[in-house]
């Protein structure tokens, strides 16, 4: 299963890159969304807001991936929303 963690159904341009992308995707991602955000589109099955923007506490993506068995992830962020810090801490703790 691919995952992918991005802004999501917000008023964002990773958001709407990333939407753009998924849409061509053959088969539909688990998102893994920020959930900080005021939502301006539907937020649908397969949507999980689970990480705050400026946090470095990935617990519940680190769960959700784990209950939802993606195997592959695809983080689609800004360093306005994630420091490479706390990206790198991510990365080690997936690994």
């Amino acid at each position: 299963m691919l995952g992918w963690m991005t802004t999501w159904a917000v008023r964002c341009g990773i958001a709407t890159y990333s939407s753009h992308l998924i849409s061509n995707l053959s088969r539909k991602p688990i998102i893994l969304a920020a959930n900080d955000e005021e939502i301006v589109s539907g937020f649908g099955e397969g949507e999980i807001r689970c990480w705050e923007k400026n946090s470095s506490d990935f617990s519940l993506v680190l769960e959700k991936i784990n209950e939802e068995k993606i195997k592959k992830l695809v983080i689609q962020h800004h360093p306005g929303q994630i420091k490479f810090s706390d990206l790198n801490n991510l990365l080690i703790d997936l690994a």
